[in-house]
């Protein structure tokens, strides 16, 4: 079974890029970056995205494609990702290849994450570790290291409502759900309010500022990609935190409020909108969610 839930991104690779292309020397792979999302736990898949590898040189060489973290290479993840806890969730069908001269080489990737409710509402980083073997004769290997966005599936808000009785997520700073999608929007009625939940598991209580980030600027400034079929929200007016500073506990949760409306204007009827409700703290770790609005004409209100 194959699923599409990969978001391409040109932005996430080094050291250059080149059409989304990652490229060092005489050898290049993409994709340079994606964003996997609404991953669910539990199951196993071959990615629709395989990686391709590139070889610009007059000989061949092997290479070694593998998963690791990326403060392994000493990669920071993006504000709100951490690293993804085993790269071993992430496999290839050959981790050695042979990439011909002037020729190119594909690898399947395939996502196994475990089953269990921790494993939802998280935001991982993984990097693709892709190293040539130098050849007969060569003192100089060549390495890329492109990057994967990992999001998992979100829980049902009715779950994280029993919040008393759930298993904590796995992460320092966490939010329940991950994702939130309010359909049939009318611009200009009422506001309505959505409940997100904050998990602190760390030994230390985390105090932050909570943003709303909208359009495609302040978006790429945080490195956040966008879900396919959306468009990023117009303006963070829309979402309106109740508290523009939070704070929880150690080893414990809060819930955090959010008040969303949508301006009674022409250009916002009948759209697809996301935006992003960022925790972040000058010290502990950043985490958030996703806020999804599709927008009615008001006269097709029922």
């Amino acid at each position: 079974m194959r699923h599409s839930w990969i978001v391409l991104l040109a932005a996430f690779a080094l050291p250059l890029l080149l059409n989304g292309t990652a490229s060092a020397l005489g050898m290049r792979v993409s994709p340079a970056g994606a964003l996997i999302q609404d991953y669910p736990p539990g199951e196993r898949h071959e990615l629709d995205l395989p990686v391709t590898i590139m070889n610009d040189d007059d000989q061949a060489h092997d290479v070694n494609v593998a998963a690791v973290k990326p403060s392994a290479v000493g990669m920071k993840p993006p504000t709100g990702y951490s690293d993804i806890p085993d790269p071993g969730f992430l496999t290839f069908d050959h981790p050695v290849v042979s990439v011909p001269p002037k020729g190119k080489a594909i690898v399947k990737m395939v996502l196994a994450i475990p089953a269990g409710e921790g494993y939802r509402n998280q935001h991982w980083s993984v990097v693709l570790a892709v190293r040539s073997q130098p050849a007969k004769g060569q003192m100089v290997a060549l390495a890329l290291y492109p990057r994967l966005e990992i999001e998992t599936a979100s829980a049902p808000a009715e779950r994280s409502a029993l919040w008393r009785r759930a298993t904590p997520p796995l992460g320092d700073l966490v939010v329940t759900p991950s994702t939130v999608t309010l359909e049939k929007l009318v611009p200009g009625g009422k506001r309505q309010r959505v409940a997100l939940r904050v998990w602190n598991n760390t030994a230390k209580p985390w105090q932050g500022e909570v943003t709303v980030i909208a359009g495609a600027e302040a978006a790429k400034k945080e490195h956040f990609g966008l879900t396919g079929g959306w468009s990023w929200l117009p303006d963070a007016s829309w979402v309106k935190p109740r508290e523009a500073t939070f704070q929880v506990k150690a080893h414990d949760s809060r819930e955090l409020l959010l008040d969303v409306a949508a301006p009674d204007a022409k250009p916002t009827w009948g759209g697809s909108w996301e935006g992003i409700v960022l925790l972040k703290s000058a010290e502990g770790p950043a985490a958030f969610a996703r806020v999804r609005l599709r927008t009615i004409a008001p006269k097709a209100a029922p």
